[in-house]
């Protein structure tokens, strides 16, 4: 009697480490994923890149699943901040239509890469155990298009940039974050020959627009005529293959004429659609601007007029 208790303690015991051993192994088998993103005929093992613009980047995918692999999803994420578009689905692969196996790879060159884009990968096996990677290519250079509004009296107009994300904020905004502010747009009503103009931070107070706007945290941008540019090219995006031209435009770029009282450098006057600015952030940034529209204030006394142009600048190290 004795013997068979042993037996079936013995039988029970092996069962119950046998099942348990076998549930913990089956939740905690994740799939691995190498994730690589190299210039074309470079190697490496970082999952990201930083280039100039129309460098060919290849980047790829390895999977090594312990049981056979249920889904595998790569998503594509186009541009940042201001640029960035919706994600798109660049490949899906799911069982049963597919059979994909333990592993998977996957490998792909990006030809002449001209805005930063993002892959991920999530792959799930048979166990729904899952797991997921990026790779990110980069531009070493920021691009994109924007608007600003003279300043309104009740602070409802998009007068402020931050050039590096290129967002547009509101007079709120100067409160909360000031170091995040480069330049603001603004007519200077009192001046015939002085009309729509882009203000340094820190002087943007002396326009009259929110006076209120002064901080010893806000940022100074220095302006520069870069006009001539327009002389070899049709558009700034075209000037710039690399972002340590941008410094050397700058350098280039002639003084702008002083406009009322602000610091030599840190206004930009009298702008029309055509104009190129170098500039230069607090950080040691440089970039271009094109100005592309300018509405008319033509005397008018609302605040509602528009800039627009396009943007290029160097990224943050």
């Amino acid at each position: 009697m004795k013997k068979i208790k042993l037996i079936l303690n013995t039988s029970l015991f092996l069962f119950t480490l046998f099942f348990f051993g076998c549930e913990e192994t089956e939740s905690t088998m994740v799939p691995i994923i190498s994730a690589t993103a190299n210039e074309l005929g470079a190697s490496g093992t970082d999952n990201e890149v930083q280039v100039t613009v129309g460098t060919d980047v290849v980047y790829e995918f390895d999977v090594q699943a312990e049981t056979e692999i249920k889904k595998i999803e790569i998503w594509r994420y186009q541009g940042s901040d201001v640029s960035k578009s919706e994600p798109t689905i660049d490949l899906l692969l799911e069982y049963p239509s597919v059979n994909i196996g333990s592993s998977y790879s996957f490998k792909d060159t990006v030809e002449a890469l001209d805005v930063d884009v993002r892959y991920s990968i999530y792959v799930q096996d048979m166990y729904d155990s899952y797991n997921s990677a990026q790779v990110n290519l980069f531009i070493d250079v920021t691009r994109y298009s924007t608007s600003l509004t003279d300043g309104m009296f009740d602070g409802s107009s998009p007068t402020f940039l931050n050039v590096e994300s290129g967002r547009t904020l509101y007079v709120a905004n100067t409160i909360s974050d000031p170091a995040g502010i480069d330049f603001g747009f603004a007519y200077f009503e009192s001046e015939s020959t002085v009309k729509a103009c882009l203000v340094s931070f820190n002087e943007y107070y002396k326009t009259g627009n929110y006076a209120m706007v002064v901080n010893e945290n806000n940022n100074t941008t220095v302006f520069k005529d870069a006009s001539a540019i327009s002389e070899d090219y049709t558009h700034i995006y075209d000037a710039v293959e690399n972002a340590s031209q941008l410094s050397d435009y700058f350098a280039e770029a002639s003084d702008l004429p002083s406009a009322l009282d602000f610091t030599s450098g840190q206004v930009a006057p009298d702008l029309l659609s055509g104009d190129i600015i170098a500039f230069k952030t607090e950080d040691s940034r440089y970039g271009l601007i094109q100005v592309t529209a300018v509405d008319d204030k033509a005397g008018s006394l609302s605040n509602d007029q528009t800039i627009s142009f396009d943007v290029i600048v160097q990224k943050r190290d």
